[in-house]
């Protein structure tokens, strides 16, 4: 984002130019002096330089509020390090974008945030229950779950980083495969649902450091 006073170094040159090109040819040449003498006398003049301070203070006061909601939607998009690229999609308690993890020395990864819905933000039983979602998947270590990166608040507002899982959802590829009057292979289908079960008998088989099973359900 551009700063009004960065773009006062472009405007104000931009709009004095004209006078001081009149005002140089005026001293140049006598046939051009005779010609702009006929069309700067003073009223003339006065209308031009109100005109162009009437322009200038329009152009800065554009710019600055340009600047500011150009602001605001930069930090809208901006979760402590993470920066929002695109909506995923959302549920009945958040909405999943995916975003660019940015730190020192040029690093960069790219993950997905869970957000909790921001009409649910200041309702602590919703609030409770997403951080218990949280804390329970980040016990969750197997190949066919999503790792948990990390639970953080940004302007009260609690969300999830967690691992992106390259490539086409389940859903797209249906799509696509209708779309193409195409049959799902069922060897396919097969291979999905039995990674899926995988993941889903870990967690449902999950224990405490003390052995004790944690009784973990997936609800969706």
């Amino acid at each position: 984002p551009h700063p009004w006073q960065r773009a006062a170094k472009v405007i104000i040159p931009m709009a004095t130019m004209p006078f001081v090109v009149i005002g140089s040819l005026r001293l140049s040449s006598t046939a051009v002096r005779d010609i702009a003498g006929e069309i700067t006398d003073f009223e003339q003049i006065s209308d031009n330089v109100s005109m162009m301070v009437l322009g200038c203070v329009a152009s800065l006061y554009g710019t600055h509020i340009i600047n500011t909601l150009r602001v605001e939607a930069f930090r809208a998009r901006q979760m402590g390090q993470y920066h929002l690229k695109e909506r995923l999609g959302a549920g009945g308690m958040g909405e999943v974008f995916l975003a660019r993890q940015e730190g020192p020395a040029g690093f960069s990864k790219t993950v997905v945030i869970k957000r909790i819905l921001r009409h649910l933000a200041d309702d602590q039983g919703f609030i409770d229950m997403f951080l218990n979602e949280a804390r329970l998947a980040a016990q969750l270590q197997h190949p066919n779950i999503a790792q948990i990166f990390g639970l953080e608040n940004e302007s009260e507002t609690w969300f999830i980083a967690m691992e992106h899982v390259h490539g086409r959802s389940c859903r797209a590829c249906l799509n696509e495969a209708r779309k193409s009057n195409i049959r799902f292979p069922p060897r396919i289908a097969a291979r999905i649902c039995a990674q899926a079960l995988q993941g889903l008998h870990f967690a449902h088989r999950l224990t405490d450091e003390g052995g004790r099973p944690l009784g973990i359900l997936h609800r969706d």
